[in-house]
């Protein structure tokens, strides 16, 4: 065994060790010529751990001290169980003096069979980051040839993310599609290294990966990205690099995404918007740094709650005034601004006490902090885009809420039989835009008057504070200033974005599966409409044959929805897969 290398070796002992030592049972052995005495069978018995016979050697060596043993002892004779091989058959029955028992007993077999016993595979525990990495590996490529066998033949569609962080940039991948069951199954396929985040590095990964594990690209019917540009670019993202070898892979980006890069992104390309979330997130970190600065919060609003309730301006009752906090919001869960805007107007004077409270007795550090956003928090400006920001996501709110839902069809948050969310959202936003300038004012003027914020004149004229005022900068009034540049900037800057988010493109393709929900079909019959889509965004896939076949289906269909109770319970396009193979229709 020392003569291999010492990089092979513990692979060569496991191998060997796995196989066992070679205990061959001849009808007749070879007699020595010496002593004219052969080896026997029953040997193995005695020594069956150790003990092997090479049969074109005719001699017996030790198992465990070939392994275990980096160099033998040629001093005591004990290489004759590892090198040369022991073949002297009469040594064997000679009683206290047996050459098998004066090996056993020897240092050299007890040290072997000391090392064997702790490098046995049952001994062993697996914690070399090699022999782990290639246990999670064997089991990872099992795993993934289940996904294979799963996917077979059918269509499925890919889903992309790309990760950043200090040492290097990865993509992970995902594989959405109906199994035999018709249930829609998403497995993850693998987490790979990229050199860059580019839109063609990206797209050269996912197609090693798919072909590496067998995939047949032409069967990608659907693309799912984030909004960033190398994902999303209309020419040169991955969308459409994927949609040049495959034109039916239709890129659809999540719509709650969609819908919070809408109203978040595009509101913070507005100055003063932006600073209003900054100024959100200082406000959180200085009131609710500690427990104690959260309990003092607390007890503010709840001596707030405890006053109103005297003066008669607040009911009590089961479930009212609640002692709550300021919600931190996060750019990854959808509605958490929304939630942490009507926090703050809620705690809005509870939180004046606590920023009082850090200037007068906190350190120097926090104290000015604390001060800065006191300042903010005391103008005018504040309090407007507080309550813009709030009445524009309480408008979206319902959209939001229908579009993060689990068990919500996709379909059904886009086009149901009572309203149609997305246009009806994008309706609400602009008719406040062109008619909600006055009713926001008057509540932002109640809300100044009640919390002491000073109100400005809105016929003054409007001084930047911002930059050095130049001779040729417009002259406008506060009034234009808060309603043109504040109000109407940033709901142009929604609408525009929810146009180009939500637009009629991706929407009449999204609008094809409610059409195949048997509660909708039952109310619209819509046959003419599902076959001339499949025409339109399907053209090769489907043959002409098949198209008219499929009108003829889709009238069978209809009748069956009449006989069949399952198909009428069916209210996704999930559960229309499902029951489709349940009852084989």
């Amino acid at each position: 065994m020392w003569k291999y290398s010492s990089n092979l070796r513990e692979q060569i002992r496991l191998l060997y060790f796995n196989v066992g030592p070679l205990q061959v049972n001849l009808n007749k052995y070879p007699a020595n010529r010496k002593h004219n005495r052969r080896f026997r069978f029953v040997w193995f018995n005695l020594f069956p751990n150790w003990l092997e016979y090479s049969i074109s050697k005719d001699y017996a060596y030790c198992f465990l001290c070939y392994l275990f043993n980096d160099k033998p002892n040629v001093r005591h004779g004990y290489d004759a169980f590892i090198v040369t091989g022991f073949d002297n058959w009469k040594r064997v029955n000679d009683g206290k003096n047996c050459a098998f028992l004066r090996h056993i007993a020897s240092s050299q077999h007890r040290n072997a069979v000391a090392r064997s016993e702790k490098n046995a595979p049952y001994n062993s525990k697996y914690t070399s980051g090699l022999i782990q990495k290639e246990i999670l590996g064997i089991i990872a490529n099992n795993v993934r040839n289940h996904f294979r066998n799963e996917v077979c033949d059918s269509y499925f569609c890919v889903m992309v993310d790309e990760a950043r962080d200090e040492s290097k940039q990865q993509m992970a991948i995902v594989l959405r599609f109906v199994d035999k069951d018709g249930l829609i199954r998403e497995r993850f396929l693998n987490l790979v290294h990229v050199y860059d985040t580019c839109s063609l590095t990206l797209k050269q990964n996912l197609w090693n990966q798919l072909l590496h594990y067998q995939f047949d690209t032409n069967k990608i019917h659907g693309q799912g990205y984030d909004g960033a540009s190398n994902m999303r670019g209309e020419w040169n993202g991955l969308q459409a690099l994927v949609a040049n070898d495959c034109p039916y892979t239709y890129y659809v980006h999540c719509f709650a995404h969609r819908l919070q890069l809408a109203l978040v992104s595009s509101s913070k390309e507005v100055i003063p918007v932006h600073q209003f979330f900054t100024k959100l997130t200082s406000i959180i970190n200085v009131v609710c740094a500690s427990s104690k600065r959260h309990d003092e919060l607390q007890k503010a609003k709840a001596d707030e709650i405890k006053c109103l309730l005297e003066l008669g301006e607040i009911k009590s009752g089961k479930g009212k005034n609640q002692v709550g906090t300021i919600r931190r919001a996060s750019d990854t869960r959808w509605g958490s601004h929304f939630k942490s805007v009507c926090s703050l107007i809620d705690m809005y004077d509870a939180t004046f006490v606590v920023l009082r409270s850090i200037i007068k007795d906190g350190c120097s550090s926090k104290r000015s902090d604390a001060d800065a956003v006191y300042e903010y928090m005391k103008s005018f400006e504040c309090v407007l885009i507080l309550h813009l920001i709030n009445e524009i996501m309480g408008m979206t709110d319902t959209l939001s809420q229908a579009l993060q839902k689990k068990s919500q069809d996709i379909g059904n948050a886009i086009v149901t039989p009572s309203i149609q969310l997305v246009s009806a959202t994008k309706e609400k936003l602009n008719n406040f835009r062109n008619y909600g300038w006055s009713y926001l004012l008057k509540q932002v003027i109640t809300f100044s008057e009640k919390h002491q914020v000073d109100i400005p004149d809105f016929n003054a004229l409007y001084k930047s504070t911002r930059y050095r005022p130049r001779g040729h900068d417009n002259q406008v009034s506060v009034e234009h200033y808060y309603k043109v540049d504040i109000f109407i900037c940033t709901l142009d800057k929604q609408l525009h974005e929810m146009e180009n988010r939500f637009n009629d493109h991706v929407m009449e393709l999204l609008t094809l599966t409610p059409n195949l929900v048997p509660k909708t079909i039952l109310e619209a019959c819509d046959v003419d409409r599902i076959c001339y889509r499949v025409k339109k965004y399907y053209p090769v896939d489907i043959t002409e044959q098949e198209r008219i076949r499929l009108r003829y289906q889709l009238g069978i269909f209809e009748i069956e929805l009449s006989k069949n109770s399952k198909l009428r319970a069916a209210t996704t396009i999930s559960d229309l897969c499902k029951t489709l193979v349940e009852t084989k229709v």
